[in-house]
């Protein structure tokens, strides 16, 4: 599970997956008033706590979770970086490599599902071709 400052703050910055996860047990949160991650089967924080979604979690939200690891990298994971490339050729100061299958599938779903690209500091929307 990645609990990575970067990963933090890509979960924190992407208001459209921060909920609470119901009936699933061993979900993670970044409590910021005590700068610490943990896990819990039952959400006990404040409103301002931050779910960090584990890798089935977010391959729920696109339903995808059959897909192997090797059929997501083979046909996904180059169409997300394509993505996150050409908005960095416009802004070439903000770098994406995902360093944990986490990021890359939270890049993937806020693609997908929102057409937001993460340019280092905060999810962007990408404007229709």
């Amino acid at each position: 599970m990645d609990t990575s400052k970067r990963y933090i703050k890509m979960c924190e910055k992407a208001k459209e997956l921060n909920y609470s996860p119901s009936g699933s047990d061993g979900n993670w949160y970044y409590y910021p008033e005590e700068d610490i991650v943990k896990c819990r089967n039952s959400y006990e924080g404040d409103f301002g706590d931050v779910w960090l979604p584990r890798q089935d979690q977010l391959q729920e939200m696109v339903r995808v979770a059959t897909i192997s690891i090797q059929q997501f990298e083979e046909e996904y994971s180059m169409d997300v970086w394509h993505t996150q490339y050409r908005t960095y050729e416009k802004e070439p100061d903000c770098e994406f490599v995902a360093t944990s299958m986490e990021q890359l599938w939270l890049a993937f779903v806020m693609k997908e599902k929102y057409n937001n690209t993460w340019n280092g500091k905060n999810w962007k929307r990408n404007k229709s071709t």
